[in-house]
């Protein structure tokens, strides 16, 4: 979709949907398949329009994104080449598009995750992240995002006055108040990059949105899970991803036990680098910073979407670049 000015408006017309059925189809008959249903659109989204057919083969899932998550297909290419043992490989990319063949029920479907399900699940994406910090260059050219966490001060200031300067009705303004409170506390950005910077862990990619939505246990092989969804993923200090699988821990009850075991599971897979003790000491500041990453994949699709669409997710957003700079962190 080379047009971003109304995005979801073009994702509801019966043109893109015959695009996508016959885009769809192709997939299908180069695969020996035939469909056997028409095409199902199952959400249309300010990030994405979800859609699937079901075939001979089994179910074909696609979707297409927002431009601004566009690099997401060509990116999933390059893991595949990468760690094709560990994602789930897409069956075809054109531009925004991607399009898998269906691999189960996610790892959400199961209920809410015992203690050795997350272990298991962050310490296979942290070993995923260690075979790809060498792919930075392949990765950045097929669009990946670059974030460096010494950019998160700098960009947490120039968000707050893009948004403070909104019209009281944008779903991301921020009151006088609000601004004030998070610029109060941007030296605590500044030491969290800082900590960062000290301790030379390489950059890898970061998903962004690691949970159970996100990924499926493996139904063969040596490894217990398999990831996709990289849209919202960035080039970054690695150990960021555990922003959401903490918050998860936490959800589900675990105990602080749980969770320091969770966080020694992941972070061990780089103690060739440094003492895991010293590497524990990282989590708090990378996490601090990984808002200002969630926050980003939401102010970049506000583009050629009406700002109501995103009116259930404003406290989400704001909430993530407030997690910058929150004493409570």
């Amino acid at each position: 979709m080379s047009d971003p000015h109304d995005v979801l408006a073009a994702w509801r017309s019966p043109a893109w949907s015959d695009d996508m059925s016959g885009w769809l189809g192709s997939i299908v008959r180069d695969a020996g398949a035939e469909p056997t249903a028409p095409m199902v659109l199952h959400r249309v989204s300010f990030w994405s329009a979800l859609v699937s057919v079901e075939t001979t083969r089994g179910r074909l899932w696609a979707k297409e994104n927002h431009p601004g998550q566009a690099f997401e297909g060509p990116v999933t290419l390059v893991l595949t080449g990468v760690v094709g043992d560990r994602i789930v490989p897409p069956a075809a990319v054109s531009g925004a598009r991607m399009a898998s063949w269906d691999a189960g029920p996610v790892l959400s479907a199961e209920g809410d995750p015992e203690v050795g399900t997350l272990v298991g699940l962050v310490s296979e994406f942290a070993e995923l992240q260690r075979r790809v910090e060498a792919h930075g260059r392949e990765l950045l050219a097929a669009g990946l995002p670059e974030f460096p966490a010494s950019g998160v001060p700098g960009y947490v200031a120039e968000q707050v006055a893009t948004c403070r300067a909104l019209p009281d009705h944008h779903p991301f303004h921020l009151t006088p108040d609000a601004a004030g409170v998070l610029l109060a506390g941007i030296d605590r950005a500044r030491g969290a990059a800082a900590a960062l910077a000290g301790v030379p862990i390489p950059l890898s990619v970061e998903h962004n949105d690691l949970y159970g939505a996100n990924c499926f246990r493996a139904a063969s092989g040596p490894h217990g899970f398999r990831f996709f969804d990289f849209g919202d993923a960035v080039w970054t200090h690695p150990f960021g991803v555990l922003a959401i699988p903490l918050r998860v821990a936490r959800s589900a009850g675990l105990s602080d036990a749980d969770v320091h075991r969770l966080v020694d599971a992941y972070v061990e897979h780089w103690s060739d680098l440094a003492p895991v003790a010293e590497l524990r000491g990282l989590v708090p500041a990378a996490v601090r910073l990984a808002g200002a990453q969630r926050y980003e994949t939401y102010r970049r699709q506000l583009a050629g979407v009406g700002p109501e669409e995103f009116a259930g997710w404003a406290t989400s957003a704001l909430g993530w670049l407030a997690t910058t700079t929150d004493p409570d962190r």
